[in-house]
């Protein structure tokens, strides 16, 4: 839990406090680098939140990508998840749901529906917001597919 903004850290056994984390970063690099990164893109406070958290989150998917680490992996849930965040924080809804639609597969290949709750429903308001009606109704069609689906498994 952010301790200005109150806003929800995904908990990680290796998440560290933001002012650790600024103070330690220039001595980061390749994996541990991306991680803080994300990490501080995912814990920036709502006082600044947007533009500077965007940076952090595409900073660490470019260090992800250059040592190799697949598209699908786990880091990049928590990256996409604050890109979308903070585009729609800045008014830019079809951005955060392009964000939020490249997290969405990897939450549930990885099984953080819990944790990513939340990015379900804001897709469909940011969806409404940036005027994509037709992709509200697939997108909700595949959500209660999915939702279906996984109630019968648990049957």
């Amino acid at each position: 839990m952010c301790k200005i903004c109150d806003r929800e850290i995904p908990e990680n056994e290796n998440f560290r406090e933001d002012d650790e984390l600024w103070r330690i970063l220039p001595d980061l690099e390749g994996k541990e680098r991306a991680d803080a990164l994300s990490q501080l893109a995912i814990g920036t406070c709502k006082d600044f939140a947007g533009k500077t958290s965007i940076i952090l989150a595409e900073a660490a998917n470019k260090i992800y990508r250059d040592l190799g680490i697949p598209e699908d992996s786990s880091d990049f849930v928590y990256t996409y998840d604050a890109i979308a965040e903070n585009l729609a924080y800045v008014d830019d809804y079809k951005g955060a749901v392009e964000a939020g639609l490249k997290a969405w597969p990897l939450i549930e290949k990885h099984n953080m529906n819990e944790t990513y709750e939340q990015l379900k429903w804001n897709l469909f308001e940011w969806m409404i917001k940036a005027g994509m009606y037709h992709d509200v109704r697939v997108y909700l069609e595949r959500v209660i597919a999915a939702e279906y689906e996984q109630k019968l498994w648990e049957s």
